[in-house]
């Protein structure tokens, strides 16, 4: 499975972007050479395939790769060292997005369309994507499950998750641990049980 995009985000009120804040953050975070500022509210660092983004609500981890080469306790650990770094001591909430393709044998664009083929039959689709509305006790969301459009031999997914409450100290890695194997393996276990 290949991870084309992942955001793992704290949502929290960032305040100011303010020169001298700017330039602890650039101190501190020289892993990330790339640093990129389009306004004067939000600022990039980029490093590889990894970069961490601030904006006005929102610290964001974002990576690519290989799904069992992400790192979910170094994502969890830049994000709390950003944390620190802006010296946000504020509640926050969580939101994983992540999109993924893996191939498939089928040809998975016919199989979309045979669990409802007289629908598909009469809009002359090609393919039939899947939304999933999730609401778990902590967590609300949704699930995109589909015939990858520019292969089909590939299945494509696109979630996001958001928290329901707000977190303080709590155990990070574990929650976006909890989040991306939602994302990723209980994801996989629904697109083969649709194009099977």
């Amino acid at each position: 499975m290949y991870i084309k995009y992942s955001h793992f985000s704290l949502i929290i009120p960032v305040g100011e972007l303010s020169e001298s804040r700017v330039d602890i953050l650039k101190q501190a975070l020289t892993e990330y050479p790339e640093i990129n500022k389009p306004n004067y509210q939000v600022i990039t660092f980029r490093g590889g395939l990894s970069m961490l983004t601030v904006q006005p609500g929102l610290i964001t981890f974002t990576i690519q790769g290989e799904a069992s080469e992400i790192n979910i306790e170094y994502i969890s650990n830049e994000l709390i060292r950003l944390k620190g770094l802006l010296d946000l001591s504020q509640p926050f909430q969580i939101q994983v997005s992540l999109e993924w393709i893996e191939n498939s044998a089928e040809n998975i664009m016919e199989k979309s369309k045979a669990p409802i083929f007289e629908a598909a039959k009469a809009l002359d689709a090609e393919g039939i994507g899947y939304r999933f509305i999730l609401n778990y006790n902590k967590f609300t969301g949704n699930a995109h499950i589909e015939p990858y459009i520019e292969d089909k031999q590939k299945i494509f997914c696109h979630i996001d998750l958001y928290s329901k409450e707000s977190y303080q100290n709590e155990d990070i890695q574990a929650i976006f641990s909890q989040l991306f194997t939602l994302g990723t393996s209980n994801t996989r276990e629904a697109a083969k049980k649709i194009f099977s």
